[in-house]
């Protein structure tokens, strides 16, 4: 703000015109960041640093918190009218030199005054990397940061994108600096509507976007069963982690453990047994032991610590690609531990679980392509969908069933739950147009296979047919859709995708189903001689597909189980059977297809592909349909850490399945 005459006429020199004149809109969007973002810093006695104060308005408020004042500019408009207000100033072009080395700060602000791209030379990100480095070393390690980066590349730049993108997620986590985009309703509530490809910023030891969200308050009409009990500051995800390492290593015993062990687990005797067992010399003692914990119900604090993380850690993966291409990134995480928080929700009541699910899918909103304002390649619109961008896969940037069904599936299971009641009639509205106004950017895009009228659809970025796991995925959200408002399109679409579906069933002789992994039009079914290893004719890409992509196909049927949706109970015991029958293996091994005929043990690869075989844990939606189904994992967890060596939390889909049986039981997992 400009206040009097005198600073008017120093900042009609300003080098930016929109520096010349006063905005009251801009200071109120400032005011508000500090507010917002750092409500909880005691501004007394600190050095605070704006880069590219311009009006100095946030100098100016802070200054009258206490702070000592410091401001870097090369435009002598901006260094007069500061010096007039007291505040330290240096004058600097940053593209050419960081006036601070050595000295230090306990908070660093700037909004929309460095850019990147000053720095961005082809094969060469060492300028970008001395200048991120040099802001990340004014900073004291206690200290706080609020950056917006005016990042806009110019179009001899566009090359240089990617490299600049991974030059400064690399230096974000090296510091422990969070990027996050920010969202429509922020950009209005603190003035950052600027014209850039997207807007996010740079926090450290900022209060964090649930501390943010003004419609927390008013989130539930009712709260949840039950409160959590008494934790102790340190994560119980880690200390339980850390008792399961102990055990695997055969390095502890029953007496160590009596301390903790009932922090950890609910219902730990059987685990002290059985420890007590091994230390005595029984025969596979140790491995019992493990299998026991393995099948220990864990106290709910495990659960929450370890989703917790999960949630802090989404947005900041793989920060090397923007916004609007991350789709796949988020999904194939969240839709497992997301779903976990509903699952655990479901076991104990604690609402802290529906509150991670509702914040997270918040965040996601903010990345979704209609919040960045960012156009379909394919579609030539925006849509209400993420969007996905894999060079590998050509230079489109478009969004996909896949993504946008896996994102979907934690919220649509929230509002199906007992917390979607709970929440005000607003937020459930708003959460449930958000649902369906992604799937309706799908409409007219499925295609239909004419002898059975089978729904099925084409990858957006090479025409392929769909793998099934990606369409069903997909299809699991158009029944929950269905679920939750009776809109007879979803439950129509939803048909013709299991039409599809059933024509590709192949019948085996032992009572299963066994399916391909991308049938197409006219052929669903290939016949084949039965496959092996041993007998060195087996064919990857022909009949019954991989058990870790099974485990996603399967999202379908089990959603679908119990409606009326052209999925009959024998056909989902036939389904389960698929699973039951040809995946598991005598002696706790698991063959690699969900076809009896088709036979690759899946011990050949199990090192190689670790997570993927977490996917196993997947099969745990189809134990309503076969209740040994759980019993089967649970085993198979704890006889097999040669394969899964984490545990239940290798994978956020473990996590998945050790929640939704924590939801079926009371003691054991596996009881």
């Amino acid at each position: 703000m400009l206040y009097n005459d005198i600073e008017r006429e120093v900042m009609a020199s300003a080098i930016q015109a929109n520096m010349r004149t006063s905005s009251p809109a801009v200071y109120r969007g400032i005011s508000a960041i500090a507010d917002s973002y750092l409500g909880h810093v005691d501004f007394h006695g600190q050095r605070i640093l704006d880069i590219g104060p311009g009006q100095c308005d946030f100098l100016d408020i802070v200054k009258k918190k206490g702070a000592i004042t410091f401001g870097v500019d090369y435009d002598p408009a901006v260094l007069k009218l500061g010096e007039m207000r007291g505040h330290n100033m240096t004058s600097c072009n940053l593209r050419k030199d960081w006036p601070f080395k050595g000295v230090k700060f306990d908070g660093i602000f700037c909004r929309a005054s460095i850019n990147c791209y000053w720095f961005a030379i082809a094969e060469d990100d060492a300028p970008l990397r001395e200048f991120l480095g040099n802001i990340a070393k004014s900073l004291k390690p206690t200290g706080w940061m609020w950056i917006l980066p005016w990042n806009k590349p110019v179009e001899s730049q566009e090359s240089l994108v990617g490299a600049t993108r991974a030059a400064i997620g690399e230096w974000a986590k090296q510091s422990r600096i969070r990027i996050e985009v920010v969202g429509k309703e922020e950009k209005s509530r603190y003035g950052l509507v600027y014209a850039l490809p997207f807007v996010e910023t740079w926090t450290k030891n900022c209060v964090p976007a649930v501390g943010r969200d003004l419609r927390r308050a008013g989130r539930w009409k009712t709260f949840g069963r039950c409160q959590p009990p008494p934790e102790p500051a340190a994560s119980l995800y880690t200390a339980y982690e850390a008792c399961r390492k102990r055990v695997l290593a055969r390095d502890t015993s029953a007496a160590a453990e009596q301390a903790s062990v009932f922090s950890i687990l609910e219902y730990p005797n059987d685990f002290l047994l059985a420890l007590s067992g091994a230390e005595s010399g029984v025969e596979n003692g140790w491995g019992e032991a493990y299998a026991a914990f393995i099948a220990s119900r864990p106290r709910s604090g495990v659960l929450y610590s370890f989703l917790a993380g999960c949630a802090t850690d989404l947005t900041q993966a793989r920060l090397d690609k923007t916004p609007g291409t991350k789709g796949r990134v988020f999904a194939w995480g969240w839709t497992y531990w997301g779903r976990s928080a509903v699952y655990a929700y479901r076991a104990t009541g604690e609402q802290r679980f529906a509150d991670i699910v509702v914040d997270v899918y918040e965040r996601l909103l903010n990345e979704r392509d209609d919040s960045l304002d960012m156009v379909d390649d394919l579609r030539q619109r925006v849509t209400k969908c993420w969007g996905v961008f894999t060079p590998e896969e050509g230079h489109v940037r478009a969004c996909e069933v896949t993504t946008t069904g896996l994102i979907l599936l934690p919220i649509c299971d929230l509002l199906l739950s007992e917390a979607g009641d709970a929440l005000s009639s607003e937020q459930r509205e708003r959460l449930l147009l958000s649902i369906t106004d992604c799937l309706d950017e799908f409409d007219g895009e499925m295609l239909f296979e004419e002898t059975v009228q089978g729904g099925y659809f084409r990858a957006p970025f090479d025409n392929s047919i769909e793998g099934l796991n990606h369409t069903h995925a997909f299809a699991a959200a158009l029944v929950k859709a269905y679920q939750l408002t009776g809109n007879e399109k979803y439950r129509r679409d939803a048909k013709s995708i299991a039409r599809y579906f059933l024509a590709a069933c192949a019948a085996e002789e032992n009572g299963s189903y066994s399916w391909a992994y991308a049938p197409s039009p006219g052929n669903l079914r290939e016949e084949h001689p039965p496959m092996s290893m041993a007998e060195r004719n087996l064919k990857h890409g022909v009949g019954g597909e991989a058990f870790y992509k099974a485990a996603v196909t399967i999202e379908f049927p089990a959603a679908a189980y119990g409606s009326d949706l052209g999925l009959s109970t024998q056909d989902l015991e036939r389904i389960a059977d698929s699973f039951l029958k040809n995946v598991l293996q005598p002696d706790d091994d698991l063959n690699l297809y969900i076809s009896s005929r088709k036979i690759r043990p899946a011990g050949e690869v199990a090192q190689k592909h670790s997570t993927l075989y977490m996917l196993i844990a997947g099969f745990s939606l189809l134990d309503s349909v076969r209740p040994e189904i759980r019993g089967k994992l649970v085993r198979l967890f704890g006889r097999r850490p040669d394969w899964f060596p984490r545990g239940w939390f290798g994978g956020s889909v473990g996590s998945m399945a050790l929640a939704r049986f924590m939801s079926e039981t009371r003691q054991r997992l596996d009881e």
